[in-house]
């Protein structure tokens, strides 16, 4: 289904929505991918519906969502990482004492239940943090990965039962 579209128009959410639509797979990776950065957020799972409805292997849109956030969750790693230095500019130095406190605190267990749990939580800045306070990029990524797997494996089955 091609038609024009007047993008200025569109909402981001009705924007990532019609990616989705009309590029099925690749669109909800690079959707994934977009949604999951700092910089636009947005709730991956909301666009799970027309691709399920559409008949496409629920497996299959678990792969694509899971590796695009995985990815877009690097780039708020890689943000806060290599823009610690502007960041103090912007901060105060107890502030950012205080989140690297909070994350020595609760480390890969805090990032795992923060990502699995099925209410919305803004992971985004967290994974900046991330990035600030140097969390092993390793276990970050297991942490990450295993969080969206879970939670998105959640919501694609139930939308699975009821579509």
């Amino acid at each position: 289904m091609k038609y024009n579209l007047n993008l200025q128009y569109l909402s981001m959410f009705e924007f990532l929505t019609h990616l989705v639509v009309e590029y099925g797979l690749m669109g909800l990776f690079a959707t994934s991918l977009v949604g999951s950065t700092i910089f636009i957020p947005f709730a991956t799972e909301l666009v799970f519906p027309p691709l399920l409805a559409a008949g496409i292997s629920p497996y299959k849109i678990l792969f694509a969502s899971v590796l695009g956030s995985t990815l877009g969750v690097w780039v708020n790693y890689l943000f806060g990482y290599y823009s610690i230095h502007l960041i103090h500019k912007y901060l105060k130095k107890e502030e950012i004492h205080k989140a690297k406190k909070i994350m020595d605190k609760y480390g890969w267990f805090g990032l795992l239940l923060v990502f699995i749990l099925p209410i919305p939580l803004p992971t985004d800045p967290i994974t900046v943090l991330c990035g600030m306070g140097e969390m092993n990029p390793v276990e970050f990524t297991i942490v990450v990965l295993i969080g969206k797997i879970v939670k998105y494996g959640i919501a694609v089955g139930l939308l699975s039962l009821i579509l």
